[in-house]
């Protein structure tokens, strides 16, 4: 079995730039990919040794799963220095793996174009909503995802307050426990 991942893309989709900065693997939210361009299209070629999607993670508790969403999202303000702006890549659980050593996350790098915040934190409740397939049934029932979605419907699309509530809902619980 491959360790690699090869990701199809219209010719166009990145910028030398982009390219750059993706190759040099200086961010802890993206793979490092090395790029072929052919005449109609562009191939990234990602190392994803140790990592499986996160759609494949089976039991997740849902505090870790905000705690995951909470890295994201703090990954991607980092990003933002290496220029690698929020809303210049799609955020889709499809693009989101999980390390088997460390369980940090990584995600692949898919040019899009958001409009407006709103679609950003929107795609961010939807992938919450695609790994909570995996959530247990009696943690599903627990209330604690519909309170993170209600939160973030009160959080004026704000990623980094997002960020510290699910950091601190995890935090709290497993202080708990």
């Amino acid at each position: 079995m491959s360790n690699y991942i090869e990701i199809k893309y219209p010719k166009d989709s990145f910028k030398k730039y982009q390219k750059d900065i993706l190759c040099q693997n200086r961010l802890e939210l993206f793979f490092k990919m090395a790029f072929i361009s052919l005449e109609n299209y562009t191939f990234a070629i990602a190392d994803t040794e140790n990592f499986v999607s996160i759609l494949s993670v089976e039991n997740i508790n849902p505090y870790y799963l905000l705690k995951i969403v909470a890295e994201i999202i703090e990954k991607m303000i980092e990003a933002e220095n290496r220029y690698l702006y929020i809303g210049e890549y799609k955020i889709d659980a499809r693009y989101i793996m999980c390390s088997t050593i460390d369980k940090s996350v990584m995600m692949f790098y898919v040019p899009y174009v958001y409009r407006s915040k709103k679609e950003i934190v929107d795609d961010i409740k939807r992938v919450i909503l695609d790994i909570a397939r995996n959530v247990p049934v009696k943690y599903r029932t627990s209330g604690v995802l519909n309170r993170a979605l209600d939160f973030i419907e009160l959080s004026g699309n704000d990623l980094r307050l997002i960020s510290c509530k699910f950091n601190r809902m995890y935090f709290n619980e497993k202080k708990r426990v």
